[in-house]
């Protein structure tokens, strides 16, 4: 989510992103109240992710949300080393989303992060649960 775009400050050619950037509030909620929530963050994710993001969209199937990151120009290489280096940030914003979830009612909420190439083609998917 956010979090998959923000990247090491040590690393220019990467985006970087603030810890005030990744502030993201998400209510309580159905998978649906959550994924729309979700979707307010678009601009910000496009934005921080300097181009590398060309859409990041967050839908929803009964209780898990499905967020599609499309890519461009990143190697699987990199996304790899961007979810490593950022593994604490990604783990606090996927805490959000399945706690917001439960909060909301879901007893077993699960997340699906897919980030995919610019012909839809998958370079990682994550599910979480």
């Amino acid at each position: 989510m956010i979090g998959l775009v923000v990247w090491s400050q040590t690393q220019p050619k990467l985006p970087v992103a603030s810890q005030a950037d990744l502030q993201v509030n998400l209510q309580p909620g159905s998978a649906h109240a959550v994924a729309s929530q979700l979707n307010t963050y678009q601009r910000r994710v496009l934005k921080l992710s300097q181009g590398m993001v060309t859409s990041a969209n967050a839908t929803d199937d009964q209780n898990r949300i499905i967020y599609t990151i499309r890519t461009t120009n990143v190697s699987t290489e990199l996304i790899n080393f961007g979810l490593k280096h950022e593994q604490a940030q990604v783990q606090k914003l996927t805490d959000k989303v399945l706690g917001a979830m439960r909060a909301g009612g879901a007893t077993q909420p699960g997340l699906e992060i897919r980030i995919l190439n610019r012909s839809g083609d998958a370079l990682k998917i994550l599910k979480i649960e």
